[in-house]
């Protein structure tokens, strides 16, 4: 219990953008009281670094902690595995809620699947997000490719922001402890039909993950 305390109080102390760029790259949980540390980057100059925990065989919890050139944020994260398969090769599923706190507070819910090939396991992980913002122009970023990604953000009204994220790529088991994902993310604004396909960014991303 004391790790969840932990996130819980991090995730109030903790402050964050207008969204997550961070994805699930897996629909397979760890398993009991087995852990994952991940460092991740992507071409829009986002930094990413996760834990997770299994909690139980079908429950991990865990928080993220992103820089970029907009703000820092922190992201408290949970994966439930939907289907029963524990470990192995074949297929997983899992639902993956996320809430972040800060500027403005927000949170997010996906889906992922994942499908094991021995070392080799290809991903797909959409999800959705909404945004309460606290965010002032100046914080913006004066580079194009940022002003891009907040041109995609839809505003429902003065003050939330909604945007559409899917992600897509494969990981590589050097061994059961540590991990190469290479993929690509892209975010979309999604409630104009005709401007979705124009405004979709995508950003290539390269991740290593040590489990223990």
């Amino acid at each position: 219990m004391n790790f969840v305390y932990f996130i819980v109080i991090t995730f109030l102390l903790s402050s964050c953008a207008i969204g997550t760029l961070n994805d699930f790259e897996s629909g397979k949980t760890l398993g009991y009281k087995n852990n994952n540390i991940q460092l991740e980057t992507n071409y829009g100059g986002n930094f990413q670094l996760s834990y997770m925990r299994g909690i139980n065989d079908r429950f991990d919890l865990g928080a993220s902690i992103e820089y970029s050139d907009i703000s820092a944020y922190f992201e408290a994260r949970g994966k439930y595995q939907l289907n029963s398969r524990l470990r192995g090769d074949g297929a997983y599923f899992s639902l993956n809620p996320t809430l972040y706190l800060g500027e403005g507070v927000g949170g997010s819910l996906g889906v992922t699947y994942s499908q094991r090939f021995n070392f080799f396991e290809f991903y797909l992980n959409p999800r959705m997000s909404y945004t309460d913002l606290d965010l002032n122009s100046s914080q913006i970023s004066d580079d194009d490719f940022f002003n891009t990604i907040t041109q995609t953000i839809d505003k429902v009204n003065e003050d939330l922001a909604l945007a559409l994220k899917v992600s897509l790529g494969a990981n590589f088991y050097i061994n059961e402890k540590f991990i190469l994902s290479l993929g690509v993310m892209g975010l979309a604004h999604p409630n104009d039909e005709e401007r979705l396909v124009d405004d979709i960014v995508w950003l290539p991303k390269v991740g290593f993950g040590l489990n223990f």
